[in-house]
Order: C-alpha cells, then sequence, then structure tokens
C-alpha cells in the first residue's frame, strides 16, 4: 500500500465521521417533521390502492436515510426508505424508497420513486398456507434427531407471470389465507404452474461427532424415502454439519411427490 493510499484512507476515516456528524442534525429534523411524513402516508396508501386494491401502511417512525453512492457509511440525505405494511392477514412487510431533494430554497418534499417486495407477496402467502396446512407434520420432522428445518418456499404462480398477482390480492383480501381452510383450492390456483414443481425445504443435519450425524443423515433420509404419507410434498434438500472441522459433508436431494399438494 502506498503512501497516497495510506493518506486518501485516512482523509476518508476523518472526513466520515464528520459528515455523518453534520447530517445527523438536520437529518433528526427531517425525520421529526409531520409535514413530511404526511405526505410519505399519503403517498404509499395512495399507491397501494391504485395499482393493486392493497391497503399499505408507511411506518414513517422507522424510516431512514439511503446509503451514499460513493460512500455507503454516509448517509444519504436526498433518498429515504420506509418500510411498509400490507395490512391483512398474515400481515406482509415491503418497503417504499423516496426521494427527498432540496429545491432551490432548501425546502423538501418527499416524492415516491419505488416500493419494493409486492412482487414477494405470491410466495410469501403461499409459503404461509403450506406451513399451517402441514404444521403438525413438518414438526414432527423438525423434531427428529438431528434434523432443522432451516427454510420452507412455495413459489407462487404470480411470481412468474406478475398480473397473476391481482387475482391472489384479492383472495388475500378476502381473508382466504386467514387459515388453511381454503388450502386446496388456493394451492392449485396460485402455486407455480411449472412443470414438476414441488414446494422446497432446506433441511440440516447436525452432530458433534461424525460417526453419529451419518446415522442421523441415514435414519432421515430413509425416512423420506420410507413413502408415509405424513410426509410432506416437497423436494428436500439436505445438508450435513458437524461441530468436527473434518468432517465428510454430506448432501442429497429428495423428491416427495405424493398425491395432493
Amino acid at each position: 500500500m502506498n503512501v497516497r493510499t495510506v493518506l486518501n484512507l485516512f482523509i476518508v476515516a476523518i472526513l466520515i465521521p464528520l459528515l455523518s456528524g453534520c447530517l445527523s442534525k438536520e437529518g433528526r429534523a427531517i425525520m421529526k417533521n409531520d409535514d413530511i411524513k404526511e405526505q410519505i402516508e399519503e403517498q404509499v396508501s395512495a399507491y397501494g390502492i391504485d395499482f393493486y386494491d392493497l391497503e399499505l401502511e408507511a411506518d414513517t417512525d422507522d424510516m431512514e436515510f439511503g446509503p451514499d453512492q460513493k460512500f455507503p457509511l454516509v448517509k444519504n440525505m436526498d433518498e429515504l426508505r420506509v418500510p411498509v405494511k400490507v395490512i391483512g392477514v398474515p400481515a406482509f412487510v415491503v418497503s417504499a424508497d423516496f426521494s427527498i431533494k432540496a429545491d432551490k430554497d432548501g425546502k423538501r418534499e418527499p416524492s415516491l420513486m419505488e416500493i419494493e417486495g409486492i412482487e414477494e407477496l405470491g410466495d410469501f402467502l403461499l409459503t404461509h398456507l403450506y406451513l399451517l396446512h402441514h404444521e403438525k407434520d413438518l414438526k414432527a420432522l423438525d423434531e427428529m434427531d438431528g434434523v432443522h428445518l432451516e427454510e420452507v418456499l412455495v413459489k407462487s404462480e404470480s411470481a412468474q407471470e406478475g398480473s397473476l398477482i391481482y387475482s391472489l390480492i384479492e383472495d388475500y383480501n378476502d381473508g382466504k389465507f386467514r387459515n388453511a381452510v381454503h388450502y386446496d383450492k388456493l394451492m392449485a390456483k396460485h402455486q407455480s404452474q411449472l412443470p414438476n414443481y414441488l414446494p422446497k425445504i432446506t433441511v440440516n443435519v447436525f452432530s458433534s461427532k461424525e460417526d453419529t450425524m451419518r446415522e442421523k443423515f441415514e435414519n432421515f433420509v430413509a425416512h423420506l424415502e420410507s413413502g408415509h404419507t405424513s410426509i410432506p410434498r416437497a423436494e428436500y434438500h439436505i445438508y450435513s454439519s458437524s461441530s468436527e472441522e473434518d468432517s465428510e459433508k454430506l448432501t442429497k436431494e429428495i423428491r416427495v411427490d405424493g398425491k395432493g399438494l
């Protein structure tokens, strides 16, 4: 590292805290500005109704400035990121990005740039529904010796075809995702229609010792391959882990494609 590089890093190290400190006073004033908060809440609410027929609620008490493009540690006072709650059961959280650049008179007014995450609502709702429907059987798998279900994901058709999200939102607004009563109909209607598609479950099999880890791994694999009707239909991605650094890493994928959804 040459002298110039060291000097530049030293200058940056000094400037970042100073810049952050200078911005924080004005930043706090922006965060407390009731007019700005009200405009953000109104724009988010209108966007939800106009574009998705969704009730959206901006959490202006938890908003923050976006990062500067050149100096990520420095806050960019021209942009705000605001958490947004999708009102429904189950509730879902997305985020809204606002431009809040000062005009020639130094006045700042928020302007909605985009809301991110609504396209993931379908996956969230179907995964939630799947977990409700299979709660007992998934819990039984998770309680097997050394087994931990790390992630469950059900892909929605709206993730592949964006226009289909409106049909899903209609069912969401009607409260059909509150429980698993409509499970079969909703899965048939909204689950991904890709050929041979199955929900994905990531499973970790852990043991502090390699010999017992292999035994636990093989026991779990054997259970999935047993064809027992209580095992939820899914594509299981299984991997092993051990506290022994040089232990063998075991992996396996198993498709349990029984009847139903």
